[in-house]
């Protein structure tokens, strides 16, 4: 099982993610620690820590203790069968193939989903717990909804050893799915404000899917590219030993900015059945989408005039237009796309903004939504200005030093290591920037579509890239996160934690004016690099049933 998503687009395959579960015990040991009450002590490594604006206007970073707040109100669950969970599946598969139809009998769609920015008053966060990371996440989500107001429900498989431990965190329920595990709940549902489960689509066809996001990406990357070689491109047979959909190597070689992850890891693992067990769990309605639509690239927000709007990234409008045109047989435009990806949505197609994909695979890796109409938007060039500065800091900090009674052999060795350490950063800084300038040229696209959607855009350095892997795993993202409003007031924004230096510079744009958060939740450092390695954070775990938590107008 691969993370989260597809490496196929001549990127080298993500790490197994078989890696959370053996990760070795040191791990294991802090996730039990935590589970089981003990203090976690000031150590960033391991503890929950929450930063806020002091009275004098600094920032003050606080680590989270027990208790410091009650629970919200118990969640209520129902059992999850395999009878039911089948049935509920097969009904809803029904519905959606009247809706492609255009039958009469089809649901109806379009009600208004929970938002995902600061306008949303979370009331249950639901996660998915297969291995130790989750775990240990479904625990720090529980920290704080004890501190904001909102329970936590964490599903777990009949055999799973997380059953008991996690049925004894305060705040925390657990789901008993014999669906199976999923570690990224924000792609496989959305929740309307009305209660409503909203499954993401079964495509049906993974390579009609692959095929028609990179073409696409060629046609907009490459707009020199005549019409009839993307034809030619789109007609080309998948060499055997590729993934359904992937372009020989030949035909992709001319289009290196097209390489990168695609999505598709929830049709590819079958995760949707995820959101038919949470829906059954709650007592609470299902449909299917009829678009494919996996979660974190959709951002759902609201506008200062309190209406809905969405963002799409342009990968997923390819891949969906692709889909619908094979599920009805003919061909579909454009508009008519937008509008099937609107309904499904809740906003008016007016609303529904497609996104340039910042050269990741889904936009809530590389931006965030906060205060009502303002998105968050990752400043790559900002953030190699910093990276390279530390690592070089970092680098100086360890120039070798003589010490008394050190033999000049042994300083010259040490000298030799140093020199050489050097030398290899000066590669690793060659390869970040080359990262960085192509992060940069999808970023200002993205910016560019996000402005002409009416939309407040800031940028900051908010994702730092790996410097062993630059370009597919970052070593620090602070943009993916959960963000809302308190049950008591005050806005939130939950995320991964990083170098130090890092988190400070992400924590003070938060906490400034503009985005509007009054405190930042920071999850434990070993566990954020572990899920960053799966190409997933917080964000990417969760998803939030809640209402509106609309600012009030100003006053006379």
């Amino acid at each position: 099982m691969s993370g989260r998503a597809w490496a196929g687009v001549g990127t080298a395959p993500s790490a197994s993610r078989s890696r959370r579960l053996t990760a070795g015990a040191g791990g294991l040991v802090v996730v039990l620690a935590l589970l089981a009450g003990r203090p976690a002590g000031a150590d960033p490594e391991v503890a929950l820590r929450v930063f806020e604006r002091g009275p004098a206007g600094a920032v003050v970073e606080r680590v989270v203790r027990d208790p410091e707040a009650g629970a919200a109100a118990p969640v209520s669950l129902q059992p999850v069968e395999a009878d039911a969970l089948a049935a509920g599946l097969a009904r809803v598969a029904a519905e959606r193939a009247a809706a492609l139809a255009g039958s009469p009998g089809a649901p109806p769609g379009g009600a208004r989903l929970v938002p995902e920015d600061l306008t949303r008053r979370a009331a249950v966060l639901y996660t998915s717990v297969e291995g130790y990371t989750d775990a240990a996440f479904a625990e720090v989500l529980a920290q704080v909804g004890r501190r904001e107001g909102f329970r936590v429900v964490a599903r777990v498989a009949p055999a799973s050893p997380w059953r008991e431990p996690l049925g004894a965190v305060p705040g925390l329920t657990v789901s008993v799915d014999p669906a199976r595990p999923y570690a990224w709940t924000e792609d496989v549902v959305e929740v309307g404000l009305d209660g409503t489960f909203h499954m993401t689509a079964r495509a049906g066809d993974r390579a009609v899917m692959r095929r028609a996001i990179i073409v696409d990406r060629i046609r907009r990357f490459y707009p020199d590219t005549p019409p009839e070689a993307l034809e030619a491109l789109r007609g080309l047979p998948t060499p055997a030993d590729r993934a359904p959909g992937q372009l020989p190597e030949p035909a992709i070689a001319p289009f290196p900015e097209v390489r990168f992850a695609v999505q598709g890891l929830v049709e590819r693992e079958g995760a949707q059945a995820a959101a038919a067990g949470l829906a059954i769990a709650r007592g609470a309605p299902l449909r299917e989408q009829v678009t494919y639509l996996e979660g974190g690239n959709v951002l759902l927000g609201t506008m200062p005039d309190g209406a809905p709007y969405a963002l799409v990234g342009r990968d997923a409008a390819a891949a969906a237009r692709a889909l619908l045109e094979r599920h009805r047989g003919r061909p579909v435009g454009p508009d008519e796309a937008r509008a099937a990806m609107a309904r499904d949505l809740g906003v008016a197609p007016a609303r529904l903004a497609l996104v340039e994909q910042p050269w990741v695979f889904h936009l809530d890796l590389a931006m965030t939504l906060l205060a009502p109409g303002t998105v968050l938007l990752n400043d790559a060039l900002e953030a190699y200005r910093l990276q390279s500065r530390w690592l070089r800091e970092d680098h100086e900090a360890w120039r070798p030093r003589p010490q008394d009674g050190e033999a000049a052999e042994a300083h010259a060795r040490r000298w030799a290591l140093w020199v050489d350490a050097g030398r290899d950063l000066e590669e690793t800084l060659r390869r970040l920037w080359l990262a960085a300038e192509r992060f940069a040229r999808s970023e200002a696209r993205a910016q560019a579509d996000l402005e002409a959607a009416g939309l407040t855009v800031v940028r900051v350095a908010g994702r730092f890239p790996h410097p062993a892997r630059p370009g597919e795993v970052d070593a620090a993202n602070l943009l993916n996160g959960e963000a809302g409003t308190g049950a008591s007031g005050g806005t939130y924004f939950i995320t991964q934690g990083g170098d130090a230096r890092a988190e400070r510079h992400v924590v003070e744009r938060l906490l400034a004016p503009g985005p509007g958060v009054d405190r930042v939740y920071v999850a434990p450092r070993l566990v954020s690099r572990d899920t960053l390695w799966e190409k997933g954070g917080v964000g990417c775990r969760v998803k939030a049933e809640g209402t509106l938590a609309l600012p009030r107008p100003p006053g006379p």
